[in-house]
């Protein structure tokens, strides 16, 4: 009787468990919706402010290469989280901390939430402030320091910070190489939709003691 009792609670605090996860999930994608029309808003006010434009003439090799450079990125991402280095420790708890609150989507959420990131932040970071900074000082140094704020802008941790820099100066110099906004701008959704899916899935297919 006892353990049945046990198990029950186990039972019932893994259902409240999964409630809670599921509506600051829902509240999380309903967040994130809003969040990129905002910044998808602000990068065309400051594009028409600044008079800097950019260049969106489909280029099929620079949108293959941008698919192909997110499908990299999301595979890099997927294996620091699996490593089992102590040194990754704190990144793999900020990515699971990040994931969890997308674990129960669907896979058409994640697809709108990718292409959004893709569309919205790439405009506002690559599309208008790399272009602006590079009018007052040079291209490097317009990706790094927009890679950087890009960064802080993600900063749930000093840690997820610095892999999101990172992750920026890719964006930044597949922009600078490429000339093209939708390079990135495939990069960047492809790399989202895949890391998400990927990491959901797994997370879904682990035991409830692994995933608490």
């Amino acid at each position: 009787m006892a353990d049945r009792e046990r198990e029950a609670g186990r039972l019932d605090r893994s259902t409240r468990d999964a409630t809670v996860t599921g509506a600051l999930g829902s509240r999380m994608r309903l967040s994130s919706f809003l969040s990129e029309l905002v910044i998808l808003v602000i990068a065309l006010v400051l594009m028409w402010w600044t008079g800097l434009w950019p260049r969106l003439e489909f280029d099929p090799v620079a949108v293959i290469i941008g698919a192909l450079v997110g499908l990299a990125c999301a595979g890099g991402a997927l294996l620091l989280v699996n490593s089992q280095l102590n040194a990754l420790k704190g990144l793999r708890e900020d990515f699971n901390l990040f994931i969890n609150l997308f674990a129960d989507s669907s896979l058409s959420d994640l697809a709108i939430i990718s292409v959004l990131a893709g569309i919205c932040e790439e405009a506002l970071f690559r599309g208008v402030a790399q272009a602006w900074v590079a009018t007052w000082s040079n291209a490097h140094i317009a990706v790094i320091i927009v890679a950087v704020v890009f960064g802080l802008t993600h900063a749930i941790s000093v840690r997820y910070a610095v892999f999101v820099t990172v992750l920026g100066l890719v964006l930044g110099y597949l922009f600078y190489f490429t000339g093209s906004i939708l390079a990135a701008m495939m990069a960047h959704a492809v790399y989202d939709f895949f890391a998400l899916l990927w990491a959901t899935r797994a997370l879904n297919k682990r035991p409830a003691s692994q995933t608490s």
